[in-house]
This record gives C-alpha cells, structure tokens and sequence, in this order.
C-alpha cells in the first residue's frame, strides 16, 4: 500500500468513526407539514462483508440520521457481517439543499486496510424541489472507474442532477461533478451512465418486470407506495398477522403480492424495515405469460431476481418449444458476457437447454463450454451436457 492510499485510508476510516460517535446526537429534522416527503436511504450487498451505502448526510446544511451511522451501530458486535440498515426521513414540501453521499462499507474496521483499492466513495451538494407526500430514494453506483449518486422519485425516474467522478478514487475524487439530466442524455451508449430503476406500468405485464426490479434495501413503505397494500402478511414464524400502520419496524416479515410473489423484510423494532430477499411467483408467470417471459427476464436489472426466476423455470415440468428456443438465443447472444451476474442467469439457462428431450441444443452448450469467457458459465455449461448424457430430462410441450 503507497503512502497516498494510505493517507485516504486512515483518513476514511477516521470519518466513519467520527460518524458512528456522532451519530448518538444527530436528530431528525423537524417537520412542520401536515403532508411531508419522504426520502429513503438505500443499499446494495456485495457479498456477506460488504456494502454499498447511498444515503443523505447533511439536509440544510445539517447532518442527520442516516444509514452510514445506523449501519455501523447495528454491526457492532457482528465481526465482519454487515447488517444494512436504511432511514425513511420526512422532510417539508420545498427547495431542499441535500448532501448526499455513495460509499462502500465494511463492518470490520481492519477490511478498509485489507481492501485499500476499492474503498470507493462520491458525495456533492444538490438543490431539489420536494413535492408534497411524495417518496424519493438516494440511488448511487460504484466501481473502480465510476462512483455516482442521484435521486430517484417513486417511479424510477431520476429526479436530481448525478454526482460523479470517473477514473481511479483520488482525494479530489471523492467530492463529484454534478452532471445534469440533459448533459447525461447527449452521451453516447458506450458512454459511463447511471441506471435507474424499473418504473412500475398499469399493465400486468409491466406489474411483473416493475415487481422484478424490486432492490435489496429498499424500504417497506417505498415498496407498498408502489405495488400497494399487499394480499397477505406474514410473521417470521409464518403467522398471518395484519398489515396496518406501524407494522413497519418488525424485525422480519414477509408480504404477499398475488401474481407476483413475496418480498421479505427486515427490520430492528425501531428503524423502518427493509428489503431483504424477493421470491418471485415464476410458475404463475409461466402460465400467464409463457414465451413473453423470457423478454421479461432480459429487461430485469437486478440480476438475483432474474436468477431466482430462470431457477424457478428449471424446476418446471413443462416448458414450450417457443420459450426453449428464447432461452437459447439469449444463451448464444449473452455468453460472451464477462459479467458475472450475466453469467449466473445463463448458468441455469444452460440447465434447462440440457433438458429438450432431443438434444438439439447441444452443439449450443458444446460452444459455450468451450468459449464462455467466465469460469463459472463454463464449469454449468459442462455439467449441463453431462446431465445430458445422463439422460436428467426435461419433458416438454407443444
């Protein structure tokens, strides 16, 4: 480690210490309106011992509660586990300056100086115009060449300019470059951008792709803003309890969405609970929709969803020939990918293939147990023409 990555190392982890002490003070900012917005912090998991965190430090120029501090205060005791944690804050309608802040997260202290290279963070001050009730999440992306965080209304849409910075993480770096919405549309594709999220559309249809974007860490009262009141909720020991105001900060709870399927939360008893895994109803959806499906799976961004619905496909008696050839023309487009979570979808792609009673998709897999450029697609691809051999079929229907 060079002196210059160790200098922003000791100096990070200098803050965020600084922040779990001064978090015991922070308060919330005082709400004077009868009908306030809402913003949400977020999360992603990046493994069992990382996280990347995209919240709101500072809210007129003071700092507030937020995920870093309860974050950090929850995975006291816990070793290297994190154990996420978001704020729902209410703020009055109105012209609002908002520090906001993306940032990678260890629990273990010693993890910042095991990692000196990836111990990304981007943060700048905006100005937003909150709308009366209306609910806003922090969105943010990091990487080694690109760290960034927005925010996004209720639907999706991003509603901020992005701050960001590209290229290597330098001390200059960490504070971004505002960029605005126009200048972020002149871009060309090959062009470093944020993604967004999926925006919900009345259709059915549109319902199941919006319901398969739904994001580890985000909130309770985010999700059911979207979807609605759910048609069932369920307690940890699997008990219908009832859903009503104030069920929010349970410790584990998992709702029901009939056509869609079940998210589960969690929370501690006292901050709002929080996406924690999403079970998609995939047998339903086959039935309803069928081919269309596989079109669906190629527009879900969160890519563990769209591996817990192609699973979900291989556990299924049946599947039409139409399917089975779209599962192969996504399998032959996308193998090429060096994109990991890619790669998992089209793992389970390649078991499914392996089960057409005639064969007809080995030369596919053959290819693709030969030239997939990650490991792991080419060690399922493999297994999958051995269970071929085997005779482990999938029977199919016209």
């Amino acid at each position: 480690m060079n002196n210059f990555t160790k200098r922003i190392t000791i100096g990070f982890l200098a803050a965020l210490c600084a922040a779990g002490l001064a978090g015991c003070a922070l308060q919330p900012p005082n709400v004077t309106s009868s009908n306030p917005a809402t913003i949400d912090d977020t999360w992603k998991m990046q493994g069992a011992a990382r996280a990347h965190l995209f919240f709101v430090r500072e809210v007129n120029g003071k700092e507030v509660p937020n995920a870093l501090i309860h974050t950090r205060n929850a995975g006291t005791g816990q070793g290297l586990k994190v154990t996420p944690r978001v704020i729902t804050r209410r703020l009055d309608p109105g012209a609002t300056q908002l520090e906001i802040v993306s940032v990678v997260y260890f629990n273990a202290p010693i993890a910042y100086l095991l990692n000196p290279e990836s111990n990304w963070t981007v943060s700048g001050t905006l100005t937003i115009d909150l709308e009366p009730g209306a609910h806003y999440l922090i969105r943010g992306e990091l990487s080694e060449n690109y760290r960034a965080v927005w925010i996004e209304d209720g639907d999706g849409k991003m509603v901020s300019s992005v701050v960001e910075s590209k290229g290597k993480q330098t001390a200059e770096t960490k504070v971004g470059v505002q960029v605005t919405q126009e200048e972020l549309a002149k871009r060309s594709p090959t062009e470093t951008a944020p993604k967004t999220t999926t925006t919900v559309d009345d259709s059915p249809l549109g319902r199941v792709i919006a319901f398969l974007g739904v994001q580890r860490g985000e909130s309770l009262a985010y999700v059911t803003s979207r979807f609605g009141k759910p048609d069932r909720a369920l307690n940890k020991k699997g008990e219908v309890i009832v859903f009503a105001p104030g069920i929010d900060t349970v410790d584990e709870m998992t709702v029901i969405y009939k056509g869609l399927g079940s998210i589960i939360f969690r929370g501690d008893g006292e901050l709002e609970a929080s996406v924690v895994g999403l079970i998609p109803d995939a047998a339903r959806y086959e039935f309803e929709y069928g081919d269309s499906l596989i079109d669906v799976i190629e527009k879900v961004t969160v890519y563990e969803n769209a591996v817990a619905v192609v699973s979900a496909l291989r556990r299924s008696t049946t599947i039409n020939d139409l399917t089975l050839d779209k599962l192969a023309n996504m399998l032959e487009e996308g193998f090429v990918t060096e994109n990991r979570q890619q790669a998992d979808v089209l793992s389970h792609v390649c078991y499914i293939l392996a089960s057409e009673p005639t064969g007809r998709f080995r030369p596919l897999l053959e290819r693709v147990s030969r030239s997939a450029p990650t490991a792991k697609l080419k060690r399922h691809s493999k297994k999958a023409l051995a269970q071929m051999q085997s005779g482990g079929r999938l029977p199919t229907k016209k």
